[in-house]
């Protein structure tokens, strides 16, 4: 087992509220008649006691977002940030989102050494997130805020292997489940986390004293992350519940459907479980042997290596456009008009997602206007700009003097009164911080990414949902080996390619001139890529911003 102080990652889990209820969620979500929310007070005490952490502190549900004091959890993290956030990329327009995301937190990677563990972290806040639209409407304050996101909007097949079944429901040994329990994959690679109870050693721990009223964690206090194994105490009751750490089978996240021993069954029923009541349920048989019958297995997917190195894209679909513009409301501003007035007339025209093009009586559009703005998720908290060295006349056209949202927390701070007051375009751009000043330049616009080169052939590292996005990227002929860390999927066929390893990859290094990583986890595949001998130069990905 894991001391916390040697995770990269602690989460805070601020709610268990959530619209999906995921099969085999960790969280337990469609079980519990009524979700949590943790308080303020809580929180704040939850953030304080990580100073001296050095990792991510994340916030996770449930979905977050849904929690009716965000905003405000999220101001509070901004006055106390034990570690200062990077640049926040997505203040500019933003093409490849989640390219973006992944850049932002490829920036404030760093390898820690403490404690004799080498480990690539994350300094500062992290969000878990299945992208609703309240994601949208925190996304000014959100960027602001994290410099790590996992996102997640479920349009993709994703694999959960069952929690709720018993170590005793499978006949396991004291002296064999020892073992097992101490090497939990899910305590090693996951997180320690906060509930409103206290604090625990795993997050599931965390969660089955939530669903289950157990006695509550530790005090949330300074330093409680630092217990070591020898420490937990009490709280290993908890992993006689789990099933994680059991390696049986796994189930596409998104049927909703959740497996489970007839023990947790009936222990569920009696608390009254919606999903019990709705048989949104699984219960598998189990022999006398402990094996669990084939036949009980009701639409499962076979048993694979839990694997992170596929990334986050394999979890965000691209094309999903929720996030960009849904229109624009056209303002144009005459030389006699009284600005302020015409900027509050326009606000109250808009609908949620539309933004307003500040204009002047002889502008001329571009057709191709919408449709090219359209194209980047915009930042509702920045203001595009036109100054001298505005360059986009072909895209959007001239005459444009300024393009926002009435999201933005520049605009809601000013509030009507003074909205009104405003005299010109200029005054009311003063308004925004000048980090989110945007000038409407090509340079503003995130389009430049590592080009794929013609005469170059490459080694693709990831056999996922991310390399299959990029693969047209590629003439096939560059494209000489495909590679991932999953030993699982050695010696598969992916792409009309068999999958190898890493070392086969260094073996055959004559035969290619780069290695092309397709994950989010670019940081730590480079590091142990260079550790097996490949130059940092061979070593490319479209997750960087040149």
């Amino acid at each position: 087992m894991k001391s916390p102080q040697d995770m990269r990652i602690i989460q805070i889990d601020i709610t268990n509220a959530c619209f999906h209820r995921c099969s085999n969620c960790t969280r337990f979500c469609g079980h519990h008649k009524k979700p949590f929310f943790m308080d303020f007070e809580t929180f704040k005490r939850a953030v304080d006691s990580f100073e001296g952490y050095r990792g991510t502190v994340g916030i996770m549900g449930g979905e977050p977002t849904l929690h009716p004091q965000f905003s405000r959890f999220l101001e509070y993290l901004n006055e106390h940030k034990y570690y200062p956030k990077s640049e926040n990329l997505l203040v500019r327009p933003a093409k490849n989102f989640m390219k973006v995301v992944a850049q932002m937190e490829q920036n404030s990677t760093f390898i820690n050494k403490e404690h004799g563990i080498e480990r690539n972290c994350v300094l500062g806040y992290g969000l878990w997130s299945a992208l609703s639209d309240k994601y949208r409407e925190y996304y000014e304050l959100i960027q602001d805020t994290f410099n790590f996101q996992a996102l997640n909007d479920h349009t993709n097949i994703m694999y959960h292997a069952p929690i709720m079944i018993r170590r005793k429901d499978m006949n396991i040994p004291d002296d064999k489940w020892m073992e097992i329990r101490d090497n939990c994959w899910a305590q090693k690679e996951w997180s320690a986390t906060i509930t409103p109870k206290g604090a625990f050693f795993c997050e599931i721990a965390g969660a089955l004293d939530m669903l289950f009223d157990g006695p509550g964690g530790w005090k949330i206090e300074p330093g409680w992350w630092k217990r070591t194994p020898e420490q937990f105490g009490d709280q290993l009751q908890w992993c006689e519940l789990c099933g994680i750490a059991l390696n049986t089978f796994t189930r596409d996240a998104n049927e909703e459907m959740d497996d489970m021993s007839a023990w947790w069954h009936d222990r569920l029923k009696e608390l009254g479980s919606p999903k019990i009541e709705n048989g949104i349920m699984n219960v598998l048989e189990i022999s006398d042997e402990g094996n669990i019958l084939e036949k009980s297995k009701f639409g499962v997917k076979p048993v694979r290596k839990q694997s992170y190195l596929d990334g986050y894209f394999a979890r965000f679909n691209e094309k999903n456009d929720w996030l960009n513009p849904k229109g624009f409301i056209k303002c144009t501003l005459l030389k006699e008009d009284k600005i302020g007035e015409k900027i509050v007339e326009a606000i109250s025209q808009t609908k949620k997602g539309e933004f307003i093009v500040l204009m002047t009586e002889t502008a001329e559009l571009k057709d191709s206007f919408d449709d090219y703005l359209k194209q980047y998720v915009l930042n509702p908290g920045s203001i595009l700009i036109t100054d001298d060295r505005y360059d986009l006349q072909e895209e959007l056209g001239d005459g444009i003097l300024a393009v926002f949202s009435p999201e933005a927390s520049a605009v809601k701070r000013a509030t009507y009164p003074i909205l009104r007051d405003i005299n010109g375009v200029t005054e009311f751009v003063e308004l925004y911080d000048k980090n989110k000043q945007i000038p409407l330049i090509k340079k503003s616009f995130d389009s430049s990414e590592y080009k794929i080169e013609k005469n170059v052939t490459y080694a693709l590292y990831g056999a996922g949902q991310s390399a299959k996005n990029i693969y047209d990227s590629f003439v096939k002929e560059q494209i000489k080996f495909i590679c991932d860390s999953d030993c699982n999927k050695w010696g598969n066929d992916f792409l009309g390619y068999q999958i190898v390893s890493p070392e086969e990859l260094w073996a055959r290094r004559q035969e290619f001139d780069k290695i092309f990583v397709s994950s989010i986890y670019f940081y730590e595949i480079k590091t142990y890529l260079m550790e097996l001998g490949f130059k940092e130069e061979q070593i490319v990905t479209s997750l960087m911003i040149m």
